[in-house]
């Protein structure tokens, strides 16, 4: 079930890999492609405090997790789960990276083992919520299934990681 997921994930950073080294030789190369161009429905100026759209602290990408959840919790309620499918892949990405944000915190290691607890739980949750987006209503679950493990997990993130 998570490997299903991650490997989605993965197919979609190697996706976008030429999006980011671009197509010259330089490495200064310009990006051939515009925010006019990228055909996703999300908030550009949301995504964090890097260019690449990841967070620099673990505060703003659990910030960012939360922003991405209620896109998500909105698009189940509306009965529309195609658009649920971006922001869901967009959390796997940033779960993927609480970790190493954590690490760069002085945090003693019962909060780095709740930080890996709390995005593993994180992690199967939205998996089971990316199979329900993918293969309709006898796949995965619905949101309400796993709100509470959800809020949960978060919550403990935003305890470990308050700056």
């Amino acid at each position: 079930m998570t490997s299903v997921f991650r490997l989605t994930i993965l197919g979609g950073v190697l996706a976008c890999l030429p999006c980011l080294t671009g197509c010259g030789s330089s490495g200064t190369a310009a990006p051939t492609t515009s925010a006019a161009d990228h055909d996703d429905d999300h908030d550009h100026d949301a995504h964090g405090d890097h260019p690449d759209g990841t967070s620099a602290s673990l505060a703003g990408a659990v910030s960012e997790v939360e922003r991405l959840r209620g896109e998500i919790q909105a698009a189940f309620a509306a009965g529309q789960l195609e658009k649920a499918d971006g922001p869901v892949h967009a959390i796997g990405h940033l779960l993927e990276d609480l970790p190493k944000l954590a690490a760069t915190k002085s945090l003693s290691e019962a909060d780095q083992q709740q930080v890996k607890r709390s995005v593993d739980a994180l992690m199967n949750n939205f998996a089971a919520l990316d199979e329900r987006v993918h293969g309709g209503d006898s796949a995965g679950k619905s949101f309400d299934e796993v709100a509470a493990q959800i809020e949960s997990a978060l919550t403990e993130l935003k305890s470990i990681g308050k700056e």
